[in-house]
């Protein structure tokens, strides 16, 4: 699975709705976020019956925010990575 956020459109859009520069306009965690309720709300119907491993590109994403907002996803028993994945 994969996303893509268009930056253009996503800062026109938050400027638009008073949305300031941060973590609510960080294209990494939108990204992150529609993959995870994806894959957990779909999971079944994607005929995904054993457990997952969620790995993120080092390249341009702020650690920080990702281990910070995996406390919730934590109580699935998941457990994020962070790769260079142009080494894999």
């Amino acid at each position: 699975m994969a996303v893509a956020i268009e930056l253009g459109p996503l800062k026109i859009a938050a400027r638009e709705m008073g949305i300031p520069e941060g973590r609510l306009t960080n294209p990494y965690l939108l990204a992150h976020r529609a993959i995870m309720d994806a894959t957990i709300q779909y999971q079944r119907e994607m005929g995904i019956n054993e457990p997952v491993e969620f790995i993120f590109d080092r390249l341009g994403t702020d650690e920080r925010i990702i281990r910070e907002g995996w406390d919730l996803f934590c109580e699935f028993g998941l457990r994020p990575e962070l790769r260079e994945l142009r080494n894999l």
